[in-house]
Protein backbone atom coordinates (compact mmCIF):
# COMPACT_ATOMS: atom_id res chain seq x y z
CA UNK A 1 0.00 0.00 0.00
CA UNK A 2 1.22 3.63 -0.80
CA UNK A 3 0.98 6.55 1.32
CA UNK A 4 1.55 10.27 0.49
CA UNK A 5 3.13 13.15 1.92
CA UNK A 6 2.75 16.80 0.85
CA UNK A 7 5.25 19.64 1.20
CA UNK A 8 5.08 23.35 0.14
CA UNK A 9 7.99 25.53 -0.02
CA UNK A 10 9.14 23.22 3.51
CA UNK A 11 6.54 25.27 5.36
CA UNK A 12 4.47 22.59 6.09
CA UNK A 13 4.11 18.44 5.96
CA UNK A 14 0.90 17.02 5.09
CA UNK A 15 0.07 13.14 5.39
CA UNK A 16 -2.80 11.52 4.20
CA UNK A 17 -2.50 8.63 6.17
CA UNK A 18 -1.96 10.47 9.16
CA UNK A 19 -4.58 13.21 8.75
CA UNK A 20 -2.15 15.55 10.43
CA UNK A 21 -0.59 19.12 9.33
CA UNK A 22 2.42 20.75 11.18
CA UNK A 23 1.77 24.35 10.86
CA UNK A 24 4.53 27.20 11.49
CA UNK A 25 3.94 28.82 15.00
CA UNK A 26 4.29 32.35 14.86
CA UNK A 27 3.90 34.22 18.17
CA UNK A 28 2.00 37.54 17.54
CA UNK A 29 1.47 38.40 21.18
CA UNK A 30 4.53 41.05 21.70
CA UNK A 31 3.45 44.71 21.55
CA UNK A 32 4.93 47.13 19.06
CA UNK A 33 7.21 50.00 20.29
CA UNK A 34 6.79 53.52 18.93
CA UNK A 35 9.98 54.01 16.84
CA UNK A 36 11.54 56.77 15.18
CA UNK A 37 13.50 55.95 11.63
CA UNK A 38 16.94 55.27 12.38
CA UNK A 39 16.35 54.22 15.76
CA UNK A 40 17.58 50.58 17.38
CA UNK A 41 14.36 49.25 18.98
CA UNK A 42 13.31 45.80 18.14
CA UNK A 43 10.50 45.38 16.15
CA UNK A 44 8.02 42.62 15.66
CA UNK A 45 8.64 40.89 12.62
CA UNK A 46 4.79 39.99 12.30
CA UNK A 47 4.38 43.87 12.00
CA UNK A 48 2.54 44.77 8.57
CA UNK A 49 4.38 47.83 7.09
CA UNK A 50 2.31 49.74 4.96
CA UNK A 51 4.05 52.37 1.80
CA UNK A 52 1.56 55.32 1.00
CA UNK A 53 -1.32 53.23 1.69
CA UNK A 54 -0.16 50.02 -0.12
CA UNK A 55 0.15 46.88 2.43
CA UNK A 56 3.65 45.56 1.21
CA UNK A 57 4.08 42.39 3.60
CA UNK A 58 5.37 42.08 7.16
CA UNK A 59 8.89 42.63 8.24
CA UNK A 60 9.52 38.86 7.87
CA UNK A 61 8.38 38.46 4.50
CA UNK A 62 10.15 41.53 3.46
CA UNK A 63 13.12 40.19 5.18
CA UNK A 64 14.87 43.84 5.40
CA UNK A 65 15.81 45.11 8.63
CA UNK A 66 12.94 48.16 9.29
CA UNK A 67 15.40 50.72 9.26
CA UNK A 68 16.83 49.83 5.88
CA UNK A 69 13.67 50.20 4.37
CA UNK A 70 13.55 53.78 3.27
CA UNK A 71 16.22 56.29 3.92
CA UNK A 72 15.01 58.86 6.55
CA UNK A 73 14.99 61.99 4.30
CA UNK A 74 12.60 59.90 1.78
CA UNK A 75 9.81 59.77 4.67
CA UNK A 76 6.94 62.43 4.99
CA UNK A 77 5.21 61.17 7.63
CA UNK A 78 5.04 57.85 9.49
CA UNK A 79 2.13 56.32 11.70
CA UNK A 80 1.96 53.17 13.94
CA UNK A 81 -1.37 51.37 13.93
CA UNK A 82 -1.88 48.89 16.70
CA UNK A 83 -4.63 46.48 17.98
CA UNK A 84 -8.47 47.31 16.84
CA UNK A 85 -7.42 50.14 14.86
CA UNK A 86 -4.65 47.60 12.90
CA UNK A 87 -7.60 45.63 12.22
CA UNK A 88 -9.82 48.07 11.40
CA UNK A 89 -8.19 49.83 8.40
CA UNK A 90 -5.93 46.46 7.34
CA UNK A 91 -7.87 43.91 8.18
CA UNK A 92 -6.30 40.16 9.34
CA UNK A 93 -3.02 41.69 8.23
CA UNK A 94 -2.50 44.27 10.59
CA UNK A 95 -3.52 41.94 13.32
CA UNK A 96 0.05 42.33 14.75
CA UNK A 97 0.20 45.46 14.08
CA UNK A 98 1.31 47.97 11.35
CA UNK A 99 3.79 50.86 10.75
CA UNK A 100 2.66 53.01 7.50
CA UNK A 101 5.29 55.30 5.47
CA UNK A 102 4.01 58.18 3.65
CA UNK A 103 7.15 59.19 1.01
CA UNK A 104 7.59 62.60 -0.14
CA UNK A 105 5.86 63.34 -3.44
CA UNK A 106 9.90 62.77 -4.85
CA UNK A 107 9.21 59.37 -4.43
CA UNK A 108 5.71 58.98 -6.27
CA UNK A 109 7.01 60.98 -8.81
CA UNK A 110 10.32 58.90 -9.42
CA UNK A 111 8.23 57.21 -12.59
CA UNK A 112 7.90 59.95 -15.46
CA UNK A 113 4.45 59.09 -17.86
CA UNK A 114 6.46 57.79 -20.33
CA UNK A 115 8.44 55.32 -17.63
CA UNK A 116 5.27 54.36 -16.35
CA UNK A 117 3.50 53.66 -20.00
CA UNK A 118 7.01 51.60 -20.50
CA UNK A 119 6.43 49.02 -17.95
CA UNK A 120 2.50 48.92 -17.60
CA UNK A 121 2.70 45.53 -19.44
CA UNK A 122 5.79 44.74 -18.65
CA UNK A 123 6.08 40.93 -16.29
CA UNK A 124 8.73 40.75 -13.75
CA UNK A 125 11.02 38.04 -12.65
CA UNK A 126 12.29 40.51 -9.79
CA UNK A 127 10.41 42.65 -7.78
CA UNK A 128 11.10 44.37 -4.24
CA UNK A 129 7.95 42.50 -2.77
CA UNK A 130 6.76 39.72 -4.25
CA UNK A 131 2.64 38.94 -5.23
CA UNK A 132 1.30 37.41 -1.86
CA UNK A 133 -2.17 35.34 -0.84
CA UNK A 134 -4.71 36.23 1.04
CA UNK A 135 -3.69 35.47 4.14
CA UNK A 136 -0.21 35.31 3.37
CA UNK A 137 2.08 31.83 3.75
CA UNK A 138 -0.27 30.40 6.21
CA UNK A 139 -3.60 30.93 4.40
CA UNK A 140 -1.79 29.93 0.79
CA UNK A 141 -0.75 26.04 2.78
CA UNK A 142 -4.18 25.66 4.08
CA UNK A 143 -5.15 26.45 0.58
CA UNK A 144 -3.24 24.26 -0.93
CA UNK A 145 -3.64 21.44 2.02
CA UNK A 146 -7.64 22.03 1.72
CA UNK A 147 -7.79 21.83 -1.89
CA UNK A 148 -5.18 19.69 -3.57
CA UNK A 149 -5.63 16.21 -4.22
CA UNK A 150 -2.71 14.22 -2.64
CA UNK A 151 -3.45 10.68 -4.16
CA UNK A 152 -3.09 12.01 -7.58
CA UNK A 153 0.20 10.40 -8.32
CA UNK A 154 -0.66 6.76 -6.41
CA UNK A 155 -3.79 6.78 -8.46
CA UNK A 156 -1.53 7.13 -11.42
CA UNK A 157 0.59 4.65 -10.85
CA UNK A 158 3.81 6.59 -10.01
CA UNK A 159 6.47 4.23 -7.79
CA UNK A 160 7.42 4.78 -4.44
CA UNK A 161 9.77 8.48 -4.76
CA UNK A 162 10.17 12.29 -4.29
CA UNK A 163 8.40 14.51 -6.69
CA UNK A 164 8.76 18.15 -6.89
CA UNK A 165 6.40 19.98 -9.08
CA UNK A 166 7.15 23.59 -10.10
CA UNK A 167 4.06 25.69 -11.67
CA UNK A 168 4.90 29.15 -12.58
CA UNK A 169 2.05 32.03 -12.88
CA UNK A 170 1.77 35.33 -13.69
CA UNK A 171 -0.35 37.57 -10.94
CA UNK A 172 -1.67 40.70 -12.63
CA UNK A 173 -1.73 44.27 -10.71
CA UNK A 174 -5.24 43.13 -9.48
CA UNK A 175 -4.54 40.25 -8.25
CA UNK A 176 -5.48 37.79 -11.09
CA UNK A 177 -3.29 34.96 -12.03
CA UNK A 178 -2.77 33.75 -15.61
CA UNK A 179 -0.91 31.72 -17.97
CA UNK A 180 -0.36 28.90 -15.66
CA UNK A 181 2.19 26.59 -17.12
CA UNK A 182 3.97 23.80 -15.60
CA UNK A 183 7.72 23.71 -15.42
CA UNK A 184 8.58 20.21 -14.49
CA UNK A 185 7.01 17.13 -16.19
CA UNK A 186 7.65 14.48 -13.18
CA UNK A 187 4.03 13.22 -14.91
CA UNK A 188 1.20 10.74 -12.85
CA UNK A 189 -0.67 14.00 -12.95
CA UNK A 190 0.60 16.06 -10.32
CA UNK A 191 1.59 18.73 -12.52
CA UNK A 192 -1.67 19.13 -13.92
CA UNK A 193 -3.58 18.77 -10.22
CA UNK A 194 -0.84 21.34 -9.16
CA UNK A 195 -1.82 23.55 -12.32
CA UNK A 196 -5.89 23.01 -11.37
CA UNK A 197 -5.91 24.24 -7.82
CA UNK A 198 -4.06 27.42 -8.84
CA UNK A 199 -6.41 28.50 -11.14
CA UNK A 200 -8.81 27.60 -8.82
CA UNK A 201 -7.87 30.43 -6.71
CA UNK A 202 -8.45 33.31 -5.06
CA UNK A 203 -7.09 36.56 -6.54
CA UNK A 204 -3.75 37.97 -4.72
CA UNK A 205 -2.00 40.57 -3.46
CA UNK A 206 -0.20 42.23 -6.30
CA UNK A 207 3.79 42.60 -6.42
CA UNK A 208 5.36 45.88 -5.40
CA UNK A 209 8.16 47.46 -7.35
CA UNK A 210 8.79 51.40 -7.02
CA UNK A 211 5.90 51.77 -4.64
CA UNK A 212 3.31 50.43 -7.10
CA UNK A 213 1.55 47.42 -7.88
CA UNK A 214 3.13 45.43 -11.07
CA UNK A 215 2.65 42.37 -13.05
CA UNK A 216 5.19 39.98 -12.31
CA UNK A 217 6.05 35.82 -12.09
CA UNK A 218 5.63 33.93 -9.00
CA UNK A 219 6.43 30.19 -8.71
CA UNK A 220 5.19 27.54 -6.63
CA UNK A 221 6.83 24.18 -5.49
CA UNK A 222 4.45 21.31 -4.01
CA UNK A 223 6.38 18.13 -3.58
CA UNK A 224 4.43 14.79 -3.55
CA UNK A 225 6.50 11.89 -1.79
CA UNK A 226 4.87 8.90 -2.81
CA UNK A 227 6.06 5.98 0.25
CA UNK A 228 5.34 2.45 0.02
CA UNK A 229 4.13 0.80 3.02
CA UNK A 230 6.20 -2.83 1.82
CA UNK A 231 9.61 -0.81 1.13
CA UNK A 232 12.08 1.01 3.61
CA UNK A 233 14.68 3.46 2.16
CA UNK A 234 17.46 5.47 3.86
CA UNK A 235 16.81 7.96 1.07
CA UNK A 236 14.87 8.93 -2.47
CA UNK A 237 18.36 11.48 -3.40
CA UNK A 238 21.57 10.54 -4.25
CA UNK A 239 24.57 12.71 -5.92
CA UNK A 240 25.55 12.97 -9.76
CA UNK A 241 28.54 10.92 -10.24
CA UNK A 242 29.43 9.64 -6.41
CA UNK A 243 28.57 6.46 -4.91
CA UNK A 244 25.78 6.92 -2.29
CA UNK A 245 24.87 3.93 0.14
CA UNK A 246 21.16 3.82 0.33
CA UNK A 247 19.90 1.54 2.90
CA UNK A 248 16.90 -0.98 1.17
CA UNK A 249 14.73 -3.17 3.40
CA UNK A 250 11.60 -4.93 2.38
CA UNK A 251 8.57 -6.19 4.86
CA UNK A 252 8.77 -9.65 6.22
CA UNK A 253 11.98 -10.41 3.42
CA UNK A 254 15.06 -11.28 3.72
CA UNK A 255 18.09 -9.18 2.64
CA UNK A 256 19.26 -12.42 0.70
CA UNK A 257 16.27 -13.05 -1.50
CA UNK A 258 16.31 -9.02 -2.69
CA UNK A 259 17.99 -8.22 -5.92
CA UNK A 260 17.69 -4.90 -6.93
CA UNK A 261 18.31 -3.84 -10.22
CA UNK A 262 18.53 0.35 -11.88
CA UNK A 263 18.17 2.29 -14.83
CA UNK A 264 19.74 5.05 -15.15
CA UNK A 265 23.33 3.86 -13.32
CA UNK A 266 25.00 1.57 -11.37
CA UNK A 267 24.15 -0.40 -8.36
CA UNK A 268 26.20 -2.85 -6.15
CA UNK A 269 25.15 -5.29 -3.15
CA UNK A 270 27.34 -4.30 -0.27
CA UNK A 271 24.99 -6.95 1.86
CA UNK A 272 23.18 -6.47 4.96
CA UNK A 273 19.98 -4.13 2.99
CA UNK A 274 23.30 -1.86 1.78
CA UNK A 275 23.52 -1.09 -1.78
CA UNK A 276 25.88 1.44 -3.60
CA UNK A 277 24.33 3.90 -6.20
CA UNK A 278 26.23 5.58 -9.07
CA UNK A 279 24.80 7.97 -11.37
CA UNK A 280 26.33 10.28 -14.01
CA UNK A 281 23.76 11.92 -14.87
CA UNK A 282 21.21 14.83 -13.13
CA UNK A 283 17.36 13.89 -13.19
CA UNK A 284 16.01 10.36 -11.89
CA UNK A 285 17.03 6.70 -11.90
CA UNK A 286 14.30 3.87 -11.49
CA UNK A 287 15.44 1.08 -8.83
CA UNK A 288 13.35 -2.31 -9.09
CA UNK A 289 13.07 -4.38 -6.32
CA UNK A 290 12.73 -8.14 -6.73
CA UNK A 291 11.78 -11.15 -4.47
CA UNK A 292 13.70 -14.12 -5.90
CA UNK A 293 12.47 -16.66 -3.30
CA UNK A 294 8.86 -15.94 -4.58
CA UNK A 295 10.10 -14.85 -7.92
CA UNK A 296 7.91 -11.66 -8.33
CA UNK A 297 8.21 -7.90 -8.58
CA UNK A 298 7.99 -5.94 -4.74
CA UNK A 299 7.97 -2.40 -6.14
CA UNK A 300 9.61 0.30 -7.81
CA UNK A 301 11.79 3.45 -6.38
CA UNK A 302 12.37 6.56 -8.32
CA UNK A 303 15.25 8.56 -7.32
CA UNK A 304 16.51 12.07 -7.65
CA UNK A 305 19.96 12.52 -8.81
CA UNK A 306 21.00 16.46 -8.27
CA UNK A 307 24.74 17.87 -8.70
Amino acid sequence: MKTILLSFVLLLTYSSKANGINNVIIDTTRPIPSVQPGSDIPIDSNVLIVVNGVPTGTIRELKKNIYQLFPTETIKSMNIWKGEKAVEKFGEKGKSGAIEFILKDMIIKEVTVSEAKSTDDRIFERVEIEASFPGGSKGWIKFLTTTLNPSVPVDNGAPAGQFTSIVQFIVDKDGTISNIKPLTSNGYGMETEVVRVIAKGPKWEPAIQNGRAVRAYRKQPVTFQVEDEDIEISTYNVKKGKNTSVQIKVLKTKDDDLEVTIAGGTIKNNGDGEYIIKAEKEGRILLTILNTKKKREVGQVSLVVTD
